[in-house]
């Protein structure tokens, strides 16, 4: 469902989380997430009428961490304000190549 959005919505948090980037060229960076941003404007524009009322909900209200976990089939954040530590974790965690928020969540396996 979407893939092509899944992978853009990726593509943002990994910005995003990439602080070393950040500080290394903080215009560069900016110019990345302002790409990103922009192709997942687009394909959502392009798109919008096969999108279920809830993905069209949380991209048009730029919840985009949201959608991508409506996207995954995962549903684990709840409606509302996002907690900020919960944020924290997710934008400080590398996601999958296929985003499954399960996994985030779950502790290591042991060594």
């Amino acid at each position: 469902m979407h893939p092509e959005l899944q992978q853009l919505l990726k593509q943002r948090l990994d910005v995003i989380a990439d602080h070393a980037f950040r500080d290394r060229d903080p215009e560069a960076h900016l110019t990345a997430l302002k790409v990103v941003s922009e192709k997942t404007s687009a394909y959502s524009q392009a798109h919008h009428a096969q999108f279920d009322r809830k993905l069209s909900h949380y991209l048009t209200n730029f919840s985009y961490l949201q959608a991508l976990d409506h996207l995954s089939g995962c549903n684990l954040i709840p409606a509302g304000p996002i907690n900020p530590l919960f944020l924290s974790l997710l934008l400080l965690t590398p996601l999958p190549a296929q985003p499954n928020l399960i996994s985030l969540l779950s502790p290591p396996p042991p060594p």
